[in-house]
């Protein structure tokens, strides 16, 4: 099914070799065919500085233009792309290269430029049972998780989410997402470039461009969003145009994804908008987004929607995961990167455990609750592990425990509980945490809030139990 994936990407460029499909912030629109021939010129020169077929080259950017003809520069030349989220601290960069490790690390925006002849033939030299691309995400131990996908699989899942989503040639996507990470990547990326539809690229999402937020998909003409729920709510909450479902009314689609779809985000936003947030689910793992909601079910129905067909679903109950969902797809990742090599994923008889919670029927997926333990903040995972381990570090810290506790604007919060050495010195220790998060730990990792904790509850074996703790401290934050 993925052996046709290069066929597949040629064809798109033949076909749409004149139409636009990527307008930038500047004004500038280029083709399919202008793209290709930047790639393929930025192919040419990593090739000149001794990058071979199979080597890996690493992207250390902020979201720009560039982005996607790095990404296919690396199909074009056979390459392994290896996106570095920008915002991270040096030190989590640096154990990415230095797992990656990289032949060459691209720091400067690859420019775009319009004047480059386009070849009359499209080739691409990545293979599609090899490795393709390495998406980073936090690990269960705290480090970042290099997940690596073949070229087959990135385009296969691309492929048939876009038609799942009913991407085509019309589609106009706006794109505001990180484009380091899987959604930012592969949903609204690779996605709308195989239906062969034109990416609108938007600045990088903050409070302050929330204001201003629709001027540019109007004027554009957009009619395909895809945010996160913590935009999307943030969008409802700031928004001062009463008239503004009114002049939003040609987007045809608002997806959310990388992160919980709750209630309460989905009635505000349709309120304000008058659009239905259709929600979106995927596993980096298993290939990234492939379930999608109706319009008509994202009003009536609390679901992830319907699933790709190349997908298996099932369910399974135990005393260990209860319900856990497990997927078996031909798009699972070739594994997780170590310093040994790939780590393949463990399946058992093909399947894979998800570590979420679900319910599948009438071919519709449900997601409940999750078995893993970790955090996912406006999108973004973040590992408990590691915000555990530097407040440990502090000296009147005995216990600590770091959960995620449900939140109408972020999906989840971070909740610090701490145990002292003594109760005594309760008030001046969470003064203590919150320096020591904030030298120590990114913005996105550091905790919300810092609970102060007599006694863990703990289970026969000596360990924190989470979900109690999840419980306590949900209800006492939701009473104020």
């Amino acid at each position: 099914m993925t052996d046709n994936a290069l066929a597949i990407l040629k064809k798109r460029f033949a076909d749409s070799r004149d139409e636009i499909l990527l307008s930038t912030l500047d004004g500038e629109d280029f083709t399919y065919g202008q793209i290709y021939a930047n790639a393929k010129k930025l192919a040419d020169d990593w090739r000149g500085q001794g990058v071979l077929k199979g080597d890996t080259v690493a992207f250390v950017l902020p979201n720009c233009p560039g982005y996607l003809s790095a990404y296919l520069a690396c199909a074009i030349g056979g390459f392994v792309a290896n996106p570095v989220v920008f915002e991270l601290l040096d030190e989590s960069i640096n154990y990415i290269l230095d797992l990656a490790q990289p032949k060459l690390v691209v720091r400067d925006a690859p420019g775009l430029d319009a004047t480059l002849p386009v070849p009359d033939d499209f080739s691409f030299d990545a293979e599609p049972d090899k490795a393709f691309v390495n998406i980073f995400s936090s690990g269960t131990t705290g480090n970042p998780k290099g997940i690596c996908h073949s070229f087959g699989s990135i385009i296969g899942n691309a492929g048939s989410f876009a038609r799942l989503s009913g991407m085509n040639e019309k589609t106009r996507l706006y794109h505001v997402l990180p484009m380091a990470y899987m959604a930012g990547f592969q949903n609204t990326l690779i996605c709308p470039l195989l239906a062969g539809g034109r990416i609108v690229l938007g600045p990088g999402f903050s409070p302050a461009s929330a204001i201003d937020f629709w001027r540019r998909p109007i004027e554009q003409k957009v009619n395909f969003l895809i945010l996160t729920p913590s935009v999307a709510s943030a969008l409802s909450r700031l928004n001062r145009d009463p008239d503004i479902a009114e002049k939003i009314a040609d987007i045809e689609q608002v997806q959310t994804t990388a992160g919980q779809l709750t209630s309460g985000i989905r009635q505000q936003f349709l309120e304000t908008f008058g659009k239905p947030l259709q929600d979106c689910y995927g596993v980096t793992e298993l290939g990234g987004p492939f379930t999608t909601q109706s319009a008509k079910d994202a009003r009536d129905e609390d679901n992830v929607g319907r699933v790709i067909p190349e997908m298996e679903i099932s369910v399974l109950s135990s005393t260990a995961s209860e319900g856990e969902l497990w997927i078996k797809t031909p798009f699972v990742m070739l594994g997780y990167l170590t310093k040994q090599g790939l780590e393949p994923p463990v399946l058992s008889d093909g399947f894979m455990a998800t570590g979420d919670v679900a319910e599948f029927k009438g071919g519709k997926l449900a997601i409940t609750g999750r078995t893993k333990d970790m955090i996912i903040k406006g999108g973004i995972n973040v590992a408990p592990i590691a915000i555990e381990n530097t407040i440990s570090k502090i000296a009147d810290v005995k216990d600590v425990a770091v959960i995620g506790v449900k939140h109408e604007f972020w999906g989840e919060i971070i909740v610090a509980c701490i145990q002292p050495q003594s109760m005594d010195n309760a008030n001046a220790l969470k003064l203590s945490v919150q320096n020591h998060c904030a030298k120590n730990l990114a913005a996105i990792h550091r905790p919300d809030h810092i609970a102060i904790v007599e006694v863990f509850p703990r289970a026969l074996n000596g360990k924190i139990q989470k979900h109690v703790l999840r419980q306590e401290i949900g209800a006492k934050l939701k009473a104020g």
